[in-house]
């Protein structure tokens, strides 16, 4: 059951990056992500949808996220142990949506100790120390998602 269940989730992520990287190469996609970088601008909160490892059901949730330079960082509150950052590591494809523009992409995981303090510093910068301090526990990973 459990090789079927692996089986599954290989097959999900191959299929949502084949979709991602076909719909990446288009123009249409271009101007998705122009968009999007624009919806983000000033804004604290995105709507992000991943895929359960164990149900396989998309769920959204709002989360912080940092712009720079047309990549999208994201820092989990309970680092590793926070259920969507597991759901991307078996299948990267993510839904990111900010104020009514939608796009599809992957998340990749930023697991080196100083490439995570620098998306740490850049959330303090965003969104104040103290905030950081009282809402994320555990700062020992975090994700990117290249919008371009």
């Amino acid at each position: 059951m459990e090789k079927r269940a692996k089986a599954t989730r290989e097959q999900n992520a191959k299929a949502t990056t084949k979709k991602n990287a076909k719909g990446a190469r288009g123009a249409k996609d271009g101007d998705a992500v122009s968009r999007l970088a624009g919806a983000l601008e000033g804004g604290d909160e995105i709507e992000l949808t991943v895929t359960g490892r164990v149900s396989h059901r998309q769920t959204t949730r709002p989360v912080w996220f940092v712009l720079e330079r047309r990549t999208l960082y994201l820092l989990p509150v309970k680092g590793s142990d926070t259920g969507w950052y597991k759901n991307v590591l078996e299948t990267p494809g993510v839904g990111v949506s900010a104020d009514g523009v939608s796009w599809t992409g992957n998340a990749m995981p930023i697991t080196v100790p100083a490439r995570v303090r620098d998306v740490v510093e850049k959330f303090r910068a965003k969104y104040g120390a103290r905030q950081i301090g009282k809402y994320y526990t555990d700062l020992d990973v975090a994700a990117k998602v290249p919008l371009a």
